[in-house]
């Protein structure tokens, strides 16, 4: 296999594997619209929510291999420059406002099981600093040095919101589960 097609092949796995996933997380709401009728009307609203953030992340995953494979099948070239060329690939803030969202449920959840601000004001204060790093990460998406600069620090910041070294909220988290 000639390496052109093999690195489309691998840009096409990685698209049709983000659909599959987000056509599990669409069979997830509804599943949870058919088991969880007592719910309060704000979580309905908010899975809701988290719904239409993927059905638009779904969309641009669509978008983006209809570009790849019928726009563009001819110049790998332009495919490869493509992540930095168009809006339409920039998916960095997509996927770190869904990230952020749930984070916030979470985050909601810590203060609601703990009551206690500080066990879950910290990992707010990060997961809004990851999303802040993300924008500007997207903001600047056509300069790649300063875009892989700003989604390292996004990536580094929203990884220490979740699990930091004591401990302490990855057992609270996982209580909520």
């Amino acid at each position: 296999m000639p390496p052109q097609s093999t690195s489309l092949s691998i840009l096409n796995f990685a698209s049709f594997a983000d659909v599959f996933l987000q056509g599990v997380l669409c069979a997830q709401f509804a599943h949870y619209t058919n088991v969880n009728e007592q719910d309060s009307g704000l979580m309905k609203l908010f899975v809701a929510g988290l719904a239409l953030l993927t059905a638009l992340k779904s969309i641009q995953v669509l978008a983006i291999m209809w570009i790849q494979t019928v726009t563009l099948v001819e110049n790998l070239a332009a495919i490869s420059h493509l992540w930095h060329a168009q809006w339409i690939m920039n998916s960095v803030l997509p996927e770190a406002l869904i990230v952020f969202y749930v984070q916030m449920f979470f985050c909601h959840r810590l203060w609601r099981l703990s009551r206690n601000v500080y066990v879950s004001f910290v990992p707010m204060t990060l997961f809004v600093f990851a999303l802040i790093a993300a924008s500007v990460a997207a903001y600047f998406f056509s300069n790649v040095s300063l875009s892989t600069f700003w989604y390292a620090i996004h990536l580094g910041a929203a990884m220490c919101g979740r699990s930091p070294s004591d401990g302490k909220y990855s057992v609270l988290l996982a209580a909520t589960l």
